[in-house]
């Protein structure tokens, strides 16, 4: 759906060289941070775990695609819409 969306966006600002970033969080795969980079958007995400983390990097590694993966940015980190809660 957010592609889609996207594609309004890229279709009528064309001209404006619009910068359009999406944000992932909870990721476990990197296939939707793949296909955002893959359709131009500056793609953020966040996987808590170390583990899927480590596998999520090693699959960034081995991209071909070295424009859309110049796109993906990763964090291990946690998101949530508290702060130092416990």
């Amino acid at each position: 759906c957010l592609l889609k969306h996207y594609s309004t966006i890229n279709t009528t600002k064309r001209e404006e060289a619009t910068k359009v970033a999406v944000i992932e969080v909870g990721m476990h795969r990197i296939l939707q941070c793949q296909q955002a980079a893959g359709n131009g958007l500056e793609a953020h995400c966040f996987e808590p775990s170390p583990v899927s983390y480590q596998k999520i990097t090693q699959s960034l590694e081995q991209m071909k695609n070295t424009v859309a993966k110049e796109l993906i940015h990763l964090y291990n980190l946690a998101v949530s819409s508290t702060t130092n809660d416990t």
